[in-house]
């Protein structure tokens, strides 16, 4: 980024000081205390105040690599009558001065990258250019939950060493999310009113992305990853972007008309923990979902949050208020495990009204082997009675497992986090003067709202 002209008469921002707005204590708050530290041990001004200019700040923030500052809002003080201030979050800042904003010529770090797509043709660079469209929802009513930022990202005029690095990834852990996928497709063939339901896929990227594909033709996809890649990036989100390259001719197949789930897909990686490192780059975000309003607009009345194998048994923090609205306003809301989809038995079942996992099943599995439901055919088919979800008989008679179910009786409670009561607008602001040439309509990585209806 070129430097700014030092004359105020020049470049007026140059003289604006900064404010503290406000100071949390929680630790996951404290994603800019080393900034704290760095202007108190600037140079006092005369008269004995620190009163850093807004371009030594700006300076001092690119040195140490910390752009997208968490939990801490600066405000530029308005020095004349004719200057005002706003402020930008990691995703408008790269927006506004490039992808790579304080780490040009960093490398993007990619691992298992492939050559070759889903359906086993060459990869196509032109997809690069058009990835938000191809993955759009095809049904109109979706489209205004569908958050395409990261997606986008790939388009954008300064994303050339992005487009240059990428390529679709591929991996074991891909090839057992995607199986696992293809098992709850497999249920829902026997699903009544399968449009009543809603799935809340939240996984890590990459496997959010796979699980997905699973489910392909089965579920109205719909992707919500609100966030630019980093090379420094707290989220590494540009490994999200390599596995949607590799699955996106079947994310991308037109669906039939009837009628099916709506799948929401998050990346859980959107809140990983920040220790204050002023290496990194803080491009986390908060999920966004469609409200309780809207779901029943859609004819939604279930909800099945789809949890990785060793979360806890509850929603994402982000989620709490979401989930919690969602069961005051009337809403079923339960929970599965991706840890009670495992790899079908390898011994034949026995009983008059079993048969072994091949020839009892469908054919769910994909590349990564077939899984079921507790790794039984006879409990794979319980998989509704278990959540109350009215059904057809599938192939077997379903049995009750004997184990534990994870997140059974799980029931969404409010509880406090870092995200509990947080101001409107979002988290991590720094000062910026202008407005930002932003291209999303979603506001930024901590931009947040109590949920959108699509009206």
């Amino acid at each position: 980024m070129s430097e700014s002209p030092k004359d105020p008469e020049t470049n007026p921002a140059a003289s604006l000081p900064f404010v503290m707005r406000t100071r949390f204590d929680q630790p996951e708050l404290l994603g800019a205390s080393w900034w704290q530290e760095r202007l108190l041990a600037a140079p006092a001004r005369a008269g004995g105040s620190v009163e850093p200019s807004r371009r030594q700040a700006l300076q001092t923030l690119l040195a140490l690599g910390g752009f997208a500052v968490l939990g801490v809002g600066f405000g530029a003080a308005r020095c004349s009558s004719s200057r005002s201030s706003s402020t930008q979050t990691a995703l408008e800042l790269q927006q506004t001065h490039g992808l790579t904003i304080d780490a040009n010529g960093v490398p993007f770090v990619f691992a298992d990258l492939v050559f070759s797509v889903c359906d086993g043709t060459q990869f196509d660079n032109a997809v690069l250019q058009n990835l938000a469209t191809l993955l759009r929802p095809a049904r109109q009513d979706l489209q205004p939950f569908y958050v395409p930022t990261l997606f986008q990202s790939l388009a954008a005029p300064s994303a050339g060493p992005l487009r240059n690095a990428i390529r679709p990834m591929h991996n074991a852990a891909l090839e057992r999310a995607e199986a696992r996928g293809a098992a709850i497709r497999e249920l829902l063939a026997v699903l009544d009113q399968p449009q009543t339901l809603a799935l809340v896929v939240d996984l890590p990227g990459p496997e959010a992305v796979a699980f997905a594909a699973g489910l392909a033709g089965a579920v109205d996809v719909v992707f919500g990853f609100d966030n630019w890649p980093h090379p420094r990036g707290v989220v590494p989100s540009h490994q999200t972007l390599a596995a949607a390259l590799y699955y996106a001719p079947r994310l991308a197949q037109p669906l039939g008309p009837a009628p099916r789930p709506l799948c929401l897909v998050l990346d859980r990686n959107r809140i990983l923990p920040y220790h204050n490192e002023p290496d990194r780059f803080d491009n986390r975000y908060l999920a966004r979902l469609p409200d309780t309003k809207a779901l029943r607009a859609l004819g939604i009345t279930r909800v099945l949050y789809v949890a990785a194998e060793g979360a806890k048994a509850e929603e994402a923090d982000d989620l709490n208020d979401e989930f919690v609205a969602y069961r005051e306003g009337g809403l079923s809301v339960q929970l599965l495990g991706t840890g009670d989809l495992r790899l079908a038995d390898p011994a034949p079942a026995t009983g008059n009204n079993t048969g072994n996992t091949a020839s009892s099943t469908s054919g769910s599995g994909a590349r990564g082997g077939h899984y079921l439901w507790h790794g039984s055919p006879m409990h794979h088919w319980w998989f509704w009675s278990h959540y109350g979800f009215p059904h057809r008989q599938g192939p077997l008679a379903g049995v009750q497992p004997n184990g534990p179910v994870f997140g059974a009786g799980y029931r969404p409670t409010p509880r406090p986090s870092a995200f509990t009561g947080r101001p409107a607008g979002g988290l991590g602001l720094l000062p910026s003067r202008g407005r930002s040439n932003s291209s999303s309509s979603r506001g930024g990585s901590w931009g947040r709202s109590s949920g959108f209806t699509g009206s």
